[in-house]
């Protein structure tokens, strides 16, 4: 990536242009109704919600086939989940709030779980997290875009059914230092006049 500041926003801005329009192909390749996203607020859900936003505006669609969902659990903070609302606030989507802490505290109870932060209490929120955004998806006629990263793929950190069975992720090819310069240049694009909050 250059270090010239405007020819690194003309470049973070056609990878972005890159990104979105290859999901609006498939959209239109799938008959896809709705983009089923999961929005943590963090920067990877951050860099998808643009590219979907390019897309949807691409193909002249409603921000209302877009389908954003949080699923706070027992690990979510405040700050996080109003980080989420935010995004969704600014950029005009309507948020869904689904909570799995039940759900993965009912999972951890049938595995007879010690407690603890350990990799199955992660997992657990993280399979939950795959199943309600693949079921919305069949819901409402839908495709889930992913939010991983190659590096992600490639080193092996990542849920399997999430990040290998989306039908669409948007980042897959883009690396993870670069994000927050495509995501700075997607907020100042015409295509987003927002006031995204500081990630």
């Amino acid at each position: 990536m250059p270090n010239d500041e405007a020819e690194l926003t003309a470049r973070a801005s056609e990878i972005l242009k890159i990104q979105s329009t290859g999901l609006a192909r498939r959209i239109l390749a799938s008959h896809a109704k709705t983009l089923v996203l999961g929005l943590s607020g963090g920067l990877d859900s951050t860099l998808a919600l643009l590219v979907c936003l390019d897309s949807l505006k691409t193909l002249e669609r409603p921000i209302s086939d877009l389908v954003a969902v949080t699923m706070p659990g027992p690990g979510t903070s405040e700050h996080t989940l109003e980080t989420a609302r935010q995004l969704a606030r600014e950029c005009g989507a309507v948020l869904r709030e689904i909570r799995i802490d039940a759900a993965v505290q009912q999972h951890l109870q049938d595995l007879s779980h010690e407690g603890g932060h350990d990799v199955v209490f992660e997992n657990a929120q993280a399979r939950e997290r795959t199943q309600v955004l693949f079921d919305l998806a069949n819901q409402t006629g839908g495709i889930v875009v992913g939010t991983g990263d190659l590096s992600e793929l490639a080193l092996g950190w990542c849920t399997l059914t999430m990040q290998t069975t989306c039908p669409v992720i948007t980042s897959m090819s883009v690396c993870p230092k670069r994000w927050l310069n495509i995501c700075v240049a997607g907020t100042h694009s015409t295509a987003h006049q927002t006031n995204f909050p500081t990630l």
